[in-house]
């Protein structure tokens, strides 16, 4: 069975409940209601960082924990992987733009 990606990011369970402890439903909503992968790339380009930073974060985690469930059957709270995510934008932040503090 193939996988859809809007499903993965946006509309699975845990996806949602990431999106949720992260406040950022009305985000989550707005990225699932986009036909196509490459609609949903150019709406988060769009955004101002940090926000567009903290959005590429969330997919980037997201993928790597469906990824950890299927390989390792390793699943972790969203409440854990929001905090793993908040930690990781705030890294960002303080390296800045181009990596250096």
């Amino acid at each position: 069975m193939s996988e859809d990606g809007g499903r993965i990011f946006f509309k699975c369970k845990l996806a949602k409940q990431i999106w949720r402890t992260l406040n950022l439903e009305s985000e989550r909503k707005a990225l699932a209601a986009i036909p196509d992968a490459y609609g949903a790339v150019e709406w988060i380009l769009k955004q101002r960082e940090p926000k567009r930073d903290l959005l590429v974060i969330i997919l980037w985690f997201i993928w790597s924990e469906r990824n950890s469930i299927r390989e390792e059957g390793r699943r972790r709270p969203a409440a854990v992987i929001a905090r793993c995510i908040r930690e990781c934008a705030a890294s960002q932040q303080r390296l800045g733009p181009d990596g250096a503090a």
